[in-house]
C-alpha cells in the first residue's frame, strides 16, 4: 500500500472557518474509505454520518475554555449533550464543558465510524472513535486558552489526531 497523506490537519480548521469544508472532509472520508474497503456503501453512509454528526454546534464550550466567561448557555440542549454532561458535572463549570466536548466528539464520530464496524474489527472502530472523541479535548489542553488563537491551533492539532487515527483505521482494515 502507498503511503496516503491525509489533509485533516488543514481542512478541520477551514471547516472551523467555512462550513462548505464539512462537506469537503465528508466527501473526502466517503472516498476514502468507498476505495479501501472496496464498498461504496460503506464510503457513502461515512460520508452521511460524518455531516450527521459534524453538523451539531460546540462553540459555547470551547470558547469558554479560551477566555469567554463560564456559563450554563443553551448549547446541547436540543440533542441531549447538557442533560448527559450535566450527569457528571455542574453546567457552566470548566468539567462540565470538557465533558460536553467529549461527548459533542462521540456524537460526530459515531456515526462517522459506525459503518467501518460491518467491515472490519469493531473494536478497533470503536477505539477510533473514543481517541476522536477526546481528541478535541486533548487538543484544548494542548494549546492553553490563550483565546481565538488557542482554538484555531486547536482545529490544527484536531485535524492531525484525524490524521493520524484515519491511517491507522486504513492501516488496521489491512491487517
Amino acid at each position: 500500500m502507498k503511503f496516503i497523506p491525509l489533509p485533516f490537519y488543514q481542512l478541520n480548521r477551514l471547516r472551523g472557518t467555512y462550513s462548505i469544508f464539512a462537506k469537503v472532509n465528508a466527501i473526502i472520508i466517503g472516498l476514502l474509505f468507498g476505495y479501501v474497503t472496496k464498498s461504496p456503501y460503506v464510503g457513502s453512509a461515512m460520508a452521511i454520518g460524518y455531516l450527521a454528526g459534524e453538523s451539531m454546534g460546540w462553540g459555547d464550550w470551547i470558547g469558554q475554555q479560551n477566555g469567554s466567561p463560564l456559563q450554563c448557555g443553551n448549547e446541547g440542549e436540543k440533542n441531549g449533550i447538557k442533560w448527559l454532561a450535566s450527569k457528571f458535572a455542574n453546567c457552566g463549570t470548566e468539567n462540565y464543558n470538557k465533558i460536553a466536548l467529549v461527548i459533542r466528539g462521540f456524537y460526530w464520530w459515531t456515526p462517522t465510524l459506525i459503518p467501518l464496524m460491518f467491515v472490519m474489527n469493531p473494536a478497533t472502530v470503536l477505539l477510533a472513535i473514543i481517541a476522536l472523541s477526546f481528541g478535541f479535548q486533548i487538543s484544548q489542553d494542548w494549546t492553553g486558552s490563550d483565546g481565538e488563537k488557542s482554538w484555531n491551533d486547536a482545529e490544527y492539532i484536531y485535524g492531525g489526531i484525524q490524521d493520524v487515527v484515519l491511517l491507522l483505521l486504513i492501516g488496521a482494515f489491512y491487517l
